[in-house]
């Protein structure tokens, strides 16, 4: 046997290389077919009148310019429950630093030991608050990053620039914003179960249906609509934030 016929074989030889992800472009990917990533829907079902509803100044009016008795709302911007639960719990840095305080008073004999533990209260209630509130303004911001990338996908719908997985990454990302949207109209609406998954059916028709001109154009309302809404929240969020770092500074704490 040759000394050729007994040496391993090297990696890869012989092999075809790995197939790589085609890039796609923004307006071929958006198929009226492509609505199954997001579920199973029967988008027929969808009525003439719910298409007449599910419009993105229609949303736009909920969303940016709720009554002053709707519910979850702060300092005029509607937010989802998880937004709301958060910043609810650090609406007041101060009020939350006096209930601190009592808490670890209230009950002994005041000295300087307890004191001291009453002011360590004070600041890690605090910290921890306004660590939840920076930790959901991150998230909002990678969202409002990942829509302001998909933006410019559609505004050249025809050139290809990301992979499938990565437009199919980014879409599910806006989808997952314009839940959160539609989750802020079905409190303020009082919806039901099933006139929320009647409400989502029609986005996906908004969204997936007619020629591709007409899907280019409702992605790119709905998406300058997550954006400026985003926006909003993001501006919420730091004003609370910077409340937080104040009370902070008042006790010492950079």
């Amino acid at each position: 046997m040759s000394p050729a016929a007994i040496q391993p074989a090297l990696p890869g030889v012989g092999e075809l290389p790995p197939k790589k992800d085609p890039k796609v472009a923004f307006g071929g990917f958006v198929k009226p077919e492509m609505y199954d990533i997001f579920g199973e829907h029967d988008l027929n079902s969808v009525m003439d009148a719910e298409k007449q509803w599910m419009q993105p100044e229609k949303l736009e009016v909920i969303l940016h310019s709720p009554p002053l008795d709707a519910k979850n709302v702060v300092d005029g911007v509607s937010l989802t429950s998880k937004e709301h639960q958060v910043l609810l719990r650090a609406r007041d840095p101060e009020k939350i630093a006096e209930v601190a305080f009592s808490g670890v008073t209230k009950n002994g004999d005041i000295d300087d030991e307890l004191l001291a533990a009453a002011n360590r209260s004070e600041v890690h209630i605090l910290e921890g608050k306004r660590m939840a509130m920076v930790d959901y303004r991150e998230k909002l911001l990678e969202r409002r990053t990942n829509i302001r990338v998909l933006q410019k996908e559609v505004r050249a719908p025809g050139f290809a620039h990301k992979t499938s997985i990565e437009m199919r990454g980014l879409i599910n990302d806006a989808w997952q914003e314009f839940t959160n949207m539609l989750e802020v109209v079905h409190i303020q609406r009082g919806w039901d179960d099933e006139t929320r998954e009647r409400a989502e059916t029609t986005l996906m028709h908004y969204l997936t249906q007619g020629s591709s001109r007409d899907r280019v154009g409702h992605w790119n309302q709905m998406l300058a609509l997550a954006s400026v809404y985003l926006s909003r929240r993001q501006k919420l969020f730091h004003r609370r934030i910077q409340s937080a770092n104040g009370a902070l500074r008042k006790r010492g704490v950079a």
